[in-house]
This record gives C-alpha cells, sequence and structure tokens, in this order.
C-alpha cells in the first residue's frame, strides 16, 4: 500500500511543527528564568523571582490545605500565591500582562497550556523550596 500526497505531506507537516518544550536557568541567587516554546509555536518567557525568606516561608504554609477534611497539597491560593512572583512575561515575543490562572485557562491550546502551569508551578515552587533548605 503506498501513501497517498495527503498522507505524506500531512506527516511533514507533522515533523516540522515543534513539540512542547521547556527550560529553566539560575541567571542569579534570587532568579530564574524559564523557557517555554509549546506545540504552535507559541514561545514564553518569564522570570521567577526569589521573594525573600519570610514570604517564601509563609508560601510554603500555603502549599498544603484541608479541603473537605482531606489534605490536599498545592491548593489553588498556593498556585496564585506562586503565579505572584513571576515577573512581567513575554509571550510570543512581545510583552504580555502578569501571569493569572485565566492565561492558563482560556488558552487555544489547552493541553500544552496545562504543561506550561505544570512546569511554571513545579520548577518554581522547587526554586523556593530549595533556597529554604
Amino acid at each position: 500500500m503506498t501513501e497517498t500526497k495527503n498522507e505524506a505531506a500531512s506527516k511533514e507537516s507533522t515533523k516540522d511543527q515543534p513539540e512542547w518544550s521547556g527550560t529553566f536557568e539560575d541567571v542569579t541567587n534570587h532568579q530564574r528564568a524559564f523557557k517555554i516554546t509549546e506545540s504552535d509555536g507559541t514561545t514564553i518567557e518569564v522570570p521567577f523571582n526569589w521573594p525573600g525568606r519570610t514570604v517564601a516561608e509563609n508560601l510554603d504554609g500555603f502549599s498544603y490545605g484541608l479541603i473537605n477534611g482531606v489534605t490536599r497539597d498545592t491548593p489553588g491560593t498556593y498556585h496564585e500565591a506562586l503565579l505572584g512572583l513571576f515577573g512581567t512575561p513575554k509571550v510570543a515575543g512581545k510583552v504580555h500582562e502578569p501571569l493569572d490562572m485565566k492565561f492558563f485557562e482560556d488558552a487555544t491550546n489547552q493541553s500544552d497550556r496545562n504543561k506550561t502551569f505544570d512546569y511554571l508551578m513545579d520548577n518554581g515552587e522547587s526554586f523556593l523550596t530549595g533556597k529554604l533548605n
């Protein structure tokens, strides 16, 4: 069985599309820089800033919550507070308003935006807890 032109073109265009990728670099003791490319080519660059020990310890206290009698890690209030530590992002090369939950919830490519959210939260949190230990 041979491929049709459409099948071959479809396979070729899939190869050309970037996959989701994320990297970060600790620029200083007080800042981590994130670079993310979503599979549709959207780039997101955003710094994460060390807030100081007191704020970091208070945020760490938010990282667990009692919800309906069950202890749950990283409730929404924790994520919202963590988002406040990200600096001004560049999205697709343009300065963007500060990141908030709506940025992650209203995306066209929701699967990638969920990956972006998880990546930023996990690696932002690791930057904070690494400084506390």
